[in-house]
């Protein structure tokens, strides 16, 4: 394989480091545990699930 030239390389767009996908982890796991505890968990991982849905969205979009 050859190597890349520098013009090539800097072609490639990754988006910046964000901890919106661990929220977004922590809710979905506060609505799976909803399911055997409370209904009130169900809640809280829907709303967070949503929050860190639209801030990685947006985080996304800049």
């Amino acid at each position: 394989m050859r190597d890349a030239p520098a013009d090539e390389a800097s072609a490639f767009h990754l988006p910046r480091p964000t901890a919106w996908p661990a929220v977004m982890a922590a809710g979905i796991t506060l609505f799976m545990a909803g399911f055997i505890i409370n209904n009130l968990f169900m809640l809280a991982g829907v709303v967070i699930f949503g929050i860190a849905l639209a801030g990685w969205i947006g985080e996304l979009r800049r």
